[in-house]
Formats: C-alpha cells, sequence, structure tokens
C-alpha cells in the first residue's frame, strides 16, 4: 500500500499558519516577510514529516514550469562540462530549460541542505555527484530524497529514494569486457591507474581478483599521497615512478582519466619506452584532449550524448505524466563502451547493450 503523505494545509496546521504561508515559505518567495523563527519552524515540520509539495497542482498555479535543474557537487574533468552540455541540449528539445547548480567546495551540511530546500521547487531534478567528504552524508541525503519528486541521478542507483538513475557504464565496470577483449589478443600483464578518488571505486579495485580469471595478472595504480586530491596531473607523476620502478612493466595500462594517460605518455617517453611496442595505453577519461595528438591511443569512450537523451526523455516524461515518484530504479540504462583502435576500428566492449526498463 502506497505510503499516505501529508498535505500542505495539514502541515501549516502544525506549524500554526495557513497553507498559502507553508507555499511561500518553502518556495523561499519574497511576497511576504515572515518571522525567523515560523521560516524555521515550517522547514523543520517538512524535513521532519518528508513533506513534498503537490507538483501537478503547482504547475497548474503556475501555468507550468517548464525547468530542469543539475545538483553537481564535485567536478574536476572535461568530460564533466560535455555532460553538462548535452543534458542543456536534450532539455532545450524536449521544451525545457536546464538551471545548473554548482555546489562544489561547499561543506557536507551546507550541500545536504541545499538540495534539502531545492527540491521543494517545481522543477525536475538531476544529481550530477556529491562529492561529499564524510560517507554518513550519503545516508542522510537518501533519507532527504525519500519518495522525492521527479529526480535522477546520473551515476548509480540511490536505495530507498524512489529516484531513477542511469547507470554509466564506465571505468572499473567495463573491466570484465576490457580484460577479456585483451586476453584474446594474447595480453597477459595489464596495470590500471587512478587518481585518489578511484581508491574507493569496488569495481577497480577488484581487477587483482577478476584479472586471473582471463588467464592474465593484474595490479592497481594510485598515489599514496592525499595531497591534491583532485588534480590528475600530480597523481600522474606519482603513478609512473611506481611504474618506473616494477621490475618488469605491464603489457597494457589502463588509465581512468586522459589527464593520467598524457602524463604518463610524456615520462614514459622521456624514459625511451615506445608505443605500442614497448607499452600499450589505453584511456578512459572521454575528452577530446588526445585528439590533437598525432597518433592518439585507443580510447574507452562513453556514449555521453546517448546518455542525455536517455536522462532527459525519461525525467521529462515523468514530469509531463505528472507523477512525484513511480518508485526504485525503473529507467536504467547500459550505456556502451567503445574501444577505439588507432586503425579507426571500433569495437563494443559493453558485456550487456543499452536496456531500458519501462515504467510499469
Amino acid at each position: 500500500m502506497a505510503e499516505r503523505h501529508i498535505t500542505q494545509k495539514e502541515l501549516g496546521k502544525l506549524c500554526g499558519v495557513s497553507a498559502a504561508c507553508v507555499g511561500y515559505i518553502l518556495s523561499g518567495s519574497k511576497k511576504y516577510k515572515f518571522k525567523p523563527e515560523t521560516i524555521a519552524k515550517v522547514r523543520q515540520m517538512a524535513a521532519k514529516y518528508n513533506y513534498r509539495p503537490n507538483y501537478q497542482a503547482t504547475c497548474l498555479r503556475k501555468n507550468k514550469n517548464n525547468l530542469l535543474i543539475c545538483i553537481v557537487g564535485y567536478a574536476c574533468r572535461y568530460t564533466d562540462s560535455l555532460h553538462i552540455k548535452y543534458l542543456t541540449q536534450e532539455a532545450e528539445k524536449a521544451g525545457f530549460q536546464l538551471l545548473v547548480q554548482y555546489i562544489v567546495g561547499l561543506s557536507d551540511e551546507k550541500k545536504l541542505q541545499f538540495i534539502r530546500n531545492i527540491i521543494n521547487i517545481p522543477a525536475g531534478i538531476f544529481i550530477w555527484s556529491c562529492g561529499f567528504e564524510n560517507p554518513d552524508s550519503l545516508d542522510r541525503l537518501t533519507e532527504i530524497l525519500h519518495n522525492a519528486p521527479p529526480m535522477m541521478h546520473l551515476n548509480h542507483p540511490m536505495g530507498n529514494t524512489g529516484m531513477d538513475h542511469i547507470r554509466i557504464n564506465w571505468g572499473g565496470r567495463c573491466l570484465p569486457a576490457l580484460l577479456k577483449h585483451l586476453s584474446s589478443r594474447g595480453v597477459r600483464r595489464i596495470g590500471c591507474c587512478g587518481g585518489f578518488f578511484e581508491k574507493a571505486n569496488p569495481y577497480l579495485m577488484r581487477l587483482p581478483d577478476i584479472a586471473p580469471e582471463c588467464g592474465m595478472t593484474g595490479k592497481f595504480y594510485v598515489p599514496s599521497s592525499e595531497k591534491k586530491r583532485d588534480n590528475y596531473y600530480h597523481a600522474a607523476v606519482e603513478i609512473a615512478e611506481q611504474l618506473l620502478h616494477e621490475k618488469e612493466l605491464p603489457e597494457v595500462i589502463y588509465c581512468v582519466s586522459d589527464e593520467i594517460t598524457l602524463v604518463l605518455m610524456d615520462i614514459f617517453r622521456r624514459n625511451g619506452l615506445k608505443f605500442p611496442e614497448g607499452i600499450q595505453i589505453i584511456s578512459g577519461g572521454d575528452s577530446d584532449l588526445l585528439n590533437v595528438m598525432v597518433d592518439p591511443p585507443p580510447i574507452l569512450r562513453q556514449d555521453i550524448p546517448k546518455l542525455a537523451e536517455i536522462a532527459v526523455k525519461h525525467l521529462t516524461g515523468r514530469i509531463n505524466a505528472g507523477e512525484n515518484s513511480i518508485g526504485e530504479n525503473l529507467c536504467v540504462a547500459e550505456i556502451n563502451q567503445r574501444l577505439l583502435f588507432p586503425d579507426g576500428s571500433t569495437q563494443l566492449l559493453a558485456e550487456d547493450k543499452i536496456a531500458l526498463k519501462n515504467n510499469a
């Protein structure tokens, strides 16, 4: 049986104000002035009872608000801007306007408070990333987003929130298929290079365990220092030093970012290594940085335009249908990966093709 939500009128009674006052306060309207203690009480009670404004009613009052909001809590790669670019284009095609809100650099508490406030705005919401410092903050976010209005997480599922998600099949998720492909070409030693945040990626960290299943050995290389955590150049310099001290180099190195790829190739060349005769590097950063090279390395690429198309299509579909929540993870997309070889050939590496679960 569906959980009954508290109404705006009921929330007003609990707070000792009218339903209209609740609407003005939670929407951030400046039309009327309220006492700070009244504002605090309404917001506190709304959070306590998990109140969400009626999306359909709000749109009717405002003659429909075709607004999408993308919350970005962490961004350090060129590809982050590509995601925003294509989300904006797809939103425009669908008759919506995308508002991008960066909360990069804020404390976890301020990020949570911002999200708590913004989900009361009558708009479809994307969460691109959070960038929390404290792992407990993700649990608190899950509580805030429980039975959330039309929303979509663009990285991975968030259990018990009712949010749809687009699962990006990249990085460590493509390792099994990548290993299988390399094994068929006779590769027996592979290394994977990442930055500070990749240390916590369970898919990448499993490389040493799954490589033997393909008759290979695998080692994960990450910086030991936590300094300059967002700096992939710094990470690459430290990783290059680790690799150059190995008795036996990997035959293939998979780098999770183009920045790491470029730095490793530069340092290796200055130490007498050749590509791909001495060592082969596969980049997985999705950016256009490598396009400037005369002889770029193979690239493991994600279909960002397709990702944006699917995400906007499903979120705006829910909004147009007037649905506040349709349950957990009902639209999941497995985005195919492509390994682009120097000769221009293309080979699909994803084990699963694009798979969409229809809204039921």
